[in-house]
């Protein structure tokens, strides 16, 4: 029978990491953000424009003209405590007692 609550990283698993999980990674939580925000900052005289409005007003929609980037901050702030939880979990250990 094999134990499912132990997690072995051998070097195939390490291996897909790098190629595929960490790219992807910097491109959904990095990258489209970033370019997000820069489209907005630079149409930032427009943010009441209709078309922008509807593309990527759910960014700035509860701020004011002024905050549009503070979603922003949020964005990056959830992904820090994220990378912090997931981090600083894997280093503890779980014991069985049963």
């Amino acid at each position: 029978m094999k134990d499912f609550t132990r997690i072995v990283c051998d070097s195939n698993h390490n291996h897909y990491n790098m190629i595929l999980l960490i790219p992807l990674f910097l491109i959904w939580a990095v990258l489209y953000p970033g370019l997000s925000f820069l489209y907005i900052y630079k149409n930032r005289s427009n943010l009441n424009n209709v078309k922008m409005r509807f593309s990527t007003g759910m960014f700035y929609n509860e701020y004011k003209k002024i905050c549009f980037y503070w979603e922003f901050v949020k964005i990056y702030l959830k992904l820090i405590i994220i990378f912090a939880i997931n981090y600083f979990d894997s280093a503890v250990q779980v014991v069985n007692d049963g």
